[in-house]
């Protein structure tokens, strides 16, 4: 998907899975998640270069956009944030992606709900702004390449991501952690 005004818009979408594709150089958005988009599963996937964010979460008020995941992907260079998630966003879970050079903001992401999580159990993101001791990532207890701090991601949710990598992930079938999504409805 290259050089439209969004790659994907996902709108009252369920249940869809968007794999193994390329975001690149589109004038907005990679995926703009709109309205009702939910249990939705985007892995394995590039988002580079695009005019504003990696992917883009904007529902309506009564409209949410929930239990959605990211996993294994790369996001490089969107230089507003690679992925927004505004309030109406709540449940997703972000885990095993990559982040490199995104946002002028020196922060990688923006979450505005509290319920976004960024990283399942010891598997987190990796930042590449948060990946040595000058940027505030040590890893001296246990040393196992996480960083022993968590790395705070933008926006009102004051979500974090509490197992950042030191190292790019390497992705495929055989990094693939062993690890069951369970998705609770309140």
């Amino acid at each position: 998907f290259d050089n439209f005004n969004w790659g994907i818009e996902l709108d009252a979408a369920e249940n869809n899975t968007i794999t193994n594709s390329t975001f690149i150089n589109n004038d907005n958005y990679g995926i703009f998640m709109d309205d009702d988009s939910n249990y939705n599963n985007i892995n394995l996937n590039n988002f580079t270069r695009n005019e504003q964010y990696g992917i883009y979460f904007d529902p309506g008020a009564s409209n949410k956009a929930t239990f959605n995941n990211f996993t294994e992907n790369h996001f490089d260079s969107n230089p507003t944030y690679a992925i927004y998630m505004d309030a109406e966003s709540e449940n997703n879970t972000v885990w095993r992606n990559n982040f490199i050079n995104n946002s002028a903001s020196n922060n990688q992401s923006f979450s505005a709900d509290t319920t976004n999580v960024f990283n399942l159990s010891s598997q987190g993101n990796f930042f590449d702004d948060y990946n040595d001791s000058g940027e505030g990532c040590a890893d001296t207890s246990p040393v196992d390449g996480i960083c022993d701090a968590y790395y705070l991601l933008a926006g009102s949710g004051l979500n974090n991501d509490s197992h950042p990598k030191l190292q790019e992930i390497i992705f495929g079938a055989n990094n693939a952690p062993n690890t069951t999504l369970i998705y609770l409805d309140y």
